[in-house]
C-alpha cells in the first residue's frame, strides 16, 4: 500500500507525499494525498490479489476509497 503510494504519485520538496497509517484495533488504513503522475492504465492487479487474500484469510473486504484529493485503503487485522 506505502509501495503503490509512492510510485503513482509524484513526490517533490514542493510538493511532498504524505502517506498517514493509522489503526482502530480492528483495521488498518494507509492514507495519502494525490498527485498521480501520467502512467500508462493500470491493470489494478496488486489491488485485486491483495482484496482477494484478505477475502480468502478473513471473508471481510478491503475497503478502498478514491477520493478527488486523497486516496485510502482499509485492512482487517489478522489476529494469530
Amino acid at each position: 500500500m506505502v509501495e503503490n503510494a509512492i510510485k503513482h504519485n509524484e513526490h517533490t520538496a514542493a510538493h511532498p507525499l504524505n502517506i498517514d497509517i493509522f489503526s482502530d484495533g480492528q483495521n488498518i488504513t494507509v492514507q495519502n494525498n494525490k498527485r498521480l503522475v501520467p502512467v500508462p492504465e493500470s491493470t489494478q492487479i496488486g489491488i485485486h490479489n491483495m482484496e482477494e487474500r484478505y477475502r480468502l484469510l478473513t471473508r471481510k473486504k478491503v475497503k478502498i476509497e478514491d477520493g478527488n484529493d486523497t486516496y485510502s485503503i482499509t485492512i482487517p487485522v489478522i489476529l494469530s
